[in-house]
């Protein structure tokens, strides 16, 4: 046999070593790749809370009655947000564990159901939550004004932390209803 002859293929030296270098990258990727699926995670809550916040003041103004949004939890990894209109502001009936309780209707219409839940967002917890209500865990949109109440009918600033790991989101409400989102540690964001 002649050795000149030109091989086709891999030897197994040439594989171990692409092999090994493929191991190598994966295990840098991999860690970075995870950060990167829970920083998403944690921003698609805040500013999904954040729609809530906006969707309850514009349907306050259209249908023409106030609109609770509820943040009911029940631990800081098992939490819900919903919106509600009801007459009782006191005690907005809305529990969004209960697949049918949260909505808002028209008059005419049927209900819709809207609510976010904590399943949505896997491993963002939700704690810090203040409104100034007797529990401090509704805001209510006037009808008149879209500004934002306790259920009491007293205008009032308000805000919540959502966390993941060890990053973390704020979605604050304003008096005049206005709501924003800020972080100290993700970027895009102002600061809080």
């Amino acid at each position: 046999m002649n050795n000149d002859k030109f091989h086709n293929g891999f030897t197994l030296l040439e594989l171990i070593i692409s092999m090994t270098i493929a191991a190598i990258l994966m295990g840098i990727a991999i860690p970075a790749l995870e950060s990167f699926i829970q920083n998403k995670r944690l921003i698609g809550a805040a500013e999904n809370v954040q729609a809530q916040l906006q969707h309850a003041q514009s349907e306050a103004i259209q249908i023409g009655q106030d609109v609770h949004v509820v943040f009911t939890d029940t631990s800081p990894s098992n939490w819900c947000v919903g919106l509600d209109v009801d007459n009782t502001p006191e005690t907005p009936d809305c529990n969004c564990n209960t697949a049918t309780n949260c909505g808002i209707s028209a008059p005419g219409s049927s209900n819709r159901l809207l609510f976010l839940r904590s399943n949505q967002f896997k491993n963002v917890l939700i704690s810090n939550i203040s409104f100034g209500a007797a529990a401090g865990k509704t805001v209510t949109f006037n009808s008149v004004r879209a500004t934002a109440e306790t259920t009491l009918g007293t205008a009032r600033n308000g805000s919540l932390q959502l966390s993941i790991s060890n990053k973390s989101m704020q979605v604050n409400v304003s008096r005049l209803g206005r709501s924003s989102v800020c972080s100290d540690d993700i970027t895009g964001y102002p600061a809080c």
